[in-house]
Formats: structure tokens, C-alpha cells, sequence
């Protein structure tokens, strides 16, 4: 996903994924819905 001009304060919940090969440019957290990934930065990768 990309996306243009200045993104503040997003998360993503990648639903009923409970785990990740990679993650770059962020953190992660479990929730009931999936696994929620926060950028901490201008860049983020999720490898699946």
C-alpha cells in the first residue's frame, strides 16, 4: 500500500493474521481481530 502527503497517527489491522514473516518500520500488537501494525515512520514493510 502507498500512499501520498503526510499520514499521522494510522494503524493497521490485518484481520485473522496472528503473525508475520517481517516487519520493518513499525511494531506490532495482537488484538481480538487480528494482528494491528503501527508505523513509526515514513516507511513501513510487512512481509506475510
Amino acid at each position: 500500500m502507498t500512499g501520498a502527503g503526510e499520514a499521522k497517527n494510522w494503524t493497521l489491522c490485518l484481520r485473522n493474521v496472528v503473525k508475520v514473516n517481517g516487519l520493518q518500520g513499525g511494531s506490532q500488537a495482537e488484538s481480538e481481530q487480528g494482528l494491528v501494525v503501527k508505523p513509526q515512520g515514513n516507511a513501513l514493510t510487512i512481509t506475510l
